[in-house]
């Protein structure tokens, strides 16, 4: 990515700039505060500020939003092109928010819609890169120690953002929280799994053998088609014409009646007789007075008791006779009972198989309903057990697909594992880290032995104990003269000179890691505390990248003003910084 032009207006102090990048070459940033006679204050860095706020909608030092517009303005405004793989691009991004993004084709503008993250995807450079690979000297974002001065764990940290592992970290953390919650997810599938199959046994205890219930039901059927075939046959059984007897027997009946009654009337004659029978006696009467003893004469109550006596036997007479013809007629009693039991015996044999076919009636009907009732429960049985096979089915089909959710489960979570393990700090990062270790400890010992030939400066990824062990730990090796020492055993200029040492590396690193080469790249006070020949090797140095990109230095350093291609020089009035472009 090279930077071709900056236009400001009213951005920090500012009120309106524009400032063209040349290729190659070095650019000097001086700058003098005429509001407090100093060099310090002046506005120097708001230009690099307006680049980084540009590109990224951030500022490498602690500002707050409403501070960026300039005091006194009511709106603040960037706009950047650059030229990123052959392709010229332009960003306008301003406060209050807004941003716009555009693509030159044919030399025309237009404007293009993504997102801060396509961008930043086409400049192919993070705003932690762009903090190393443009603005590689800055002290960092706000004002935290530069990478030399860095203990060993932040050092790893600083790498681990410069070569955009520190994505590998969060990819690591969200493997391990999408791990937790795939597990919970799996073990609440699997207590829902076991409460299906609970619901499934509890179920499948209440199912029946279908087949053998079907059986039955066929069986119960055919029985009951067979006593229907016999109901139809006795129903079928024609009642016998019993008309013909009716009559008769009506006959016999009022002659049975009739022997009745004259059986009745013959005990009342027969009673009438023997009553008239004990009168026949003979005249018997006193023949003397029992007073007087004196002789009587019962002549004529003889005659009179005879005569009673003639009358009476005649009686008795009429009544045998009639008693005699009630005897004659009572003997046909006997024929007409005989009569009566062989008309009752004929009509009993007519109607026989008639009163059998009525009771087969019956007992058949009582036993098609018990039938139809058997059929019933059976029946109910078998709908009670299809409804359970549909809800045990359904259970299964739960199960199923549990069981299905619990294999993807635990293949995304083997898959997360193994993500995980790639983005581990043992992993692909560790691999990676390694080798632009590797990169940085070869281009930094090439800076340093121009420098020092008699002094080795080198970053480790791993440590060995006193026991011989190595353990996976970030740390930095400094020999002088064949002896270790601190980094703190350094003098004010050779750390300086050191630092840059880093910086130029860890350009190195990025341009042979990631094919990322910048410009311009920004050295903020890169001269401070060295000394003549100190100042001299350290822009022999930034001479070196000069030679394919711009080099951009903010310096006070006025006596090798000489050195540079062009200068930048800011001044500040009254609170407005007015920028101004100096040829050598």
């Amino acid at each position: 990515m090279r930077l071709i032009s900056c236009d400001i207006e009213n951005f920090l102090s500012i009120e309106k700039a524009h400032v063209d990048f040349d290729d190659m070459g070095l650019l000097l940033i001086e700058g003098w505060n005429h509001d407090v006679d100093r060099a310090n204050g002046a506005g120097k860095t708001a230009i690099l500020n307006a680049i980084s706020f540009g590109l990224y909608d951030k500022l490498p030092r602690k500002i707050t939003a409403s501070e960026i517009t300039r005091r006194g303005a009511k709106k603040a405004s960037v706009s950047l092109r650059l030229d990123v793989g052959g392709e010229i691009f332009g960003v306008q991004r301003s406060r209050p928010k807004g941003v716009t993004f555009t693509r030159e084709v044919n030399g025309t503008p237009e404007e293009i819609q993504i997102t801060q993250e396509e961008w930043e995807a086409k400049l192919r450079l993070s705003y932690n890169q762009f903090i190393v690979a443009m603005y590689c000297s800055q002290a960092n974002a706000s004002g935290s120690p530069r990478f030399l001065l860095l203990n060993d764990v932040d050092k790893k940290q600083f790498l681990l953002q410069l070569l955009n592992l520190d994505e590998f970290v969060l990819c690591k953390s969200v493997c391990d929280t999408a791990i937790s919650e795939l597990q919970f997810k799996f073990s609440t599938l699997q207590h829902k799994g076991a409460e299906l199959q609970v619901k499934i046994d509890t179920y499948s205890e209440s199912l029946i053998d279908e087949p053998e219930c079907k059986l039955m039901i066929m069986q119960k059927e055919n029985s009951k088609q067979s006593l229907n075939k016999a109901l139809a046959e006795a129903q079928a059984v024609e009642k016998p014409d019993l008309a013909k007897y009716n009559k008769l027997e009506e006959g016999v009946l009022a002659k049975k009646t009739e022997f009745t009654r004259m059986k009745t009337k013959r005990e009342m004659l027969f009673s009438q007789w023997t009553q008239m029978g004990k009168k026949l006696k003979p005249f018997n009467v006193a023949t003397s007075c029992s007073l007087c003893g004196s002789d009587l004469d019962n002549s004529h109550a003889e005659a009179m008791h005879n005569l009673e006596l003639e009358r009476i036997k005649q009686e008795r007479q009429d009544i045998k006779l009639m008693i005699d013809e009630l005897d004659t007629t009572l003997l046909g009693e006997t024929q007409v009972n005989e009569l009566h039991s062989k008309l009752k015996e004929r009509k009993k044999f007519e109607s026989a198989q008639a009163e059998q076919a009525s009771l087969a009636q019956v007992e058949l009907m009582s036993r098609i309903r018990l039938i139809d009732s058997e059929l019933k429960d059976l029946n109910k049985k078998l709908n009670d057990h299809a409804q359970l096979v549909i809800k045990v089915n359904g259970f299964k089909d739960l199960r199923e697909e549990i069981n299905s959710q619990l294999l993807d489960i635990a293949s995304e979570i083997e898959l997360q594992k193994t993500v995980a393990n790639v983005y581990s700090s043992t992993g692909a990062q560790a691999y990676v880290l390694d080798s632009a270790v590797a990169l940085f400890n070869e281009h930094i010992a090439k800076y340093v032995n121009m420098l020092w030939p008699n002094f080795t400066y080198e970053l480790q990824s791993y440590k060995e104990n006193v026991k011989g062990e190595v353990t996976a730990k970030f740390s930095e090796s400094i020999v002088m003269d064949g002896k270790d020492i601190s980094l703190g055993s350094l003098s004010g200029g050779e750390l300086k000179a050191l630092s840059i040492c880093a910086d130029m590396a860890l350009l190195n690193c990025l341009e042979q890691q990631f094919g990322i080469q910048t410009s311009p790249v920004i050295f903020d006070e890169a001269f401070d505390g060295l000394d003549a020949s100190g100042k001299d090797f350290a822009l022999e140095l930034i001479r070196g990248l000069s030679n394919d990109r711009l080099v951009v230095v903010i310096d006070h350093a006025s006596e090798m003003r000489a050195s540079f291609d062009t200068i930048l020089r800011v001044e500040k009035r009254n609170g407005i910084s007015e920028v101004k472009v100096e040829s050598m």
